[in-house]
């Protein structure tokens, strides 16, 4: 496996040079990277020169100044002229930490993504519809509920989601969850219990979503992702017969799947005797055109559809839910009850409510002009401020990715922050801090426009530019 191998600081350095791998680059800076999170590289440590170091792992001086030079802009080196290169100071790389200082910080414009405008959530109408289902529910319906679900509102999401999403479905088929990673959790147990051992991901991806594979047996295999979505040849050559996709509308690149590769995922999806775990991510709010059915509704025995009202309605109120196939109906809800074994029942009665009533669709109508006029808003501004510009994923949903051009997208999110700007660096979302060519030492960065209003949309961008002038 290795062809050359050093060490130095009790650090061992192998290389990977089989088709297929990481360019020496992406190589030396994982390695590097992970020893400084694990300690084997602690701070204040000086590196090797570049040239010795180059000597030492056969390869040539460009590919170790390369990986000096990223790791310098992540912050996990400091290079000083004349002294060398060490090891930074850091906190722990803990993802909880990370996100406790963010939440902490008051921001001026919050560009979050994945986050609607709660300001917004149809109290008055929730309400309503919670009165009304306590009104007329029966005493029995107060219990712990049935590990499925609430059947009025596995019926009712039945309906809606064949007449809106296309999708093939009775209540039987629905089990309700406490969200789309609950979801995906339930559907980890379950397959690692028939024996699947490895599942294709988005890469970059949405963090939440792989947390629920650690100790589950299954291993994520990060899938390329482009203007058109998944890349399935990869997947096939991947060898993992299980996939996670979002194909509505991607996250973080926010590419919409298109029909070419929809055709050929379900064709990989037959010939592997495989599974397909749809995330509806984002499908409520699509702007040009109507939103793409789902891809349950093209092979319902080979697909789960997963969804939520985490950002139609509000995270708060934990309703998500599963549509399964038959053949994975008794494994699913055998990992259910042994995850978590139903949602609280009040929630299912009230949402049960809202979607008869009709009020889930109305809210759904206010919310896509609502969020069109900020999208249409960001796009503009960004053209104005960001010449330059190249902005993907404006189709739908309720951020888009921006390259801004050559530099540290890490450094410039850090930057942003430091004046009270919230965006996010795509190179987060990468499995492993694997970062793909395209976005390699490139300033592209996540900006969700959910949760901030309008009217402050124009003057954040400018302050944003402000700052990119600067680095």
């Amino acid at each position: 496996m290795s062809e050359n191998q050093s060490n130095f600081s009790g650090l061992k350095l192998e290389w990977d040079r089989s088709p297929g791998h990481p360019s020496l680059i992406r190589q030396l800076e994982h390695g590097l990277r992970t020893a400084v999170q694990r300690g084997q590289l602690p701070a204040g440590a000086r590196l090797p020169a570049s040239r010795v170091l180059a000597d030492q792992l056969g390869c040539s001086r460009w590919v170790v100044v390369q990986a000096y030079e990223q790791l310098v802009a992540e912050g996990y080196f400091a290079s000083v002229t004349g002294a060398g290169t060490y090891v930074q100071s850091l906190p722990a790389h803990d993802e909880r930490r990370h996100r406790s200082s963010i939440e902490n910080i008051s921001w001026r414009y919050d560009f979050a993504a994945g986050i609607p405008d709660l300001s917004l959530f149809p109290r008055r109408e929730w309400l309503a519809a919670t009165r009304s289902a306590l009104n007329t529910a029966p005493s029995a319906e107060f219990d712990y509920g049935t590990p499925a679900g609430l059947l009025a509102l596995r019926t009712n999401l039945a309906a809606y989601l064949g007449r809106v999403r296309g999708a093939v479905a009775v209540a039987d088929d629905l089990v309700i969850t406490n969200g789309v990673v609950h979801a995906v959790a339930v559907m980890a147990r379950a397959m690692r219990a028939r024996g699947f051992d490895r599942i294709g991901v988005e890469h970059p991806g949405w963090i939440p979503l792989r947390t629920p594979f650690d100790g589950s047996g299954l291993t994520p295999i990060p899938i390329p992702v482009d203007s058109e979505g998944l890349d399935v040849t990869e997947l096939i050559r991947s060898g993992a017969r299980a996939v996670l996709i979002s194909p509505a509308h991607q996250f973080p690149v926010g590419s919409v799947m298109s029909p070419r590769r929809r055709a050929a995922l379900l064709e990989w999806a037959d010939a592997v005797d495989g599974l397909i775990i749809e995330d509806d991510y984002d499908a409520e709010f699509r702007y040009d055109r109507n939103p793409l059915a789902a891809i349950q509704g093209l092979l319902p025995e080979r697909v789960v559809l997963v969804g939520s009202v985490s950002k139609s309605l509000a995270p708060a109120l934990r309703l998500g839910w599963m549509v399964l196939p038959e053949s994975w109906k008794t494994p699913a809800l055998d990992a259910l009850r042994a995850v978590d074994p139903s949602v609280a029942v009040i929630s299912q009665l009230a949402f049960a409510e809202y979607l008869s009533s009709g009020g889930f669709e109305r809210h759904l109508r206010r919310m896509r002009k609502d969020y069109a006029g900020r999208r249409q808003q960001l796009v503009a501004s960004m053209t104005e401020h960001f010449p330059n510009v190249t902005v993907q994923g404006i189709s739908a949903g309720l951020h888009l990715m921006a390259d801004l051009g050559p530099g540290s997208d890490i450094a410039f999110a850090a930057q942003a922050a430091a004046q009270q700007i919230r965006v996010y660096p795509v190179s987060r979302y990468c499995l492993n801090r694997d970062i793909p060519d395209q976005y390699m030492n490139r300033r592209a960065v996540v900006l969700g426009y959910g949760g901030i209003p309008q009217h402050r949309i124009a003057e954040g961008i400018k302050t944003l530019s402000n700052i990119a002038s600067t680095i």
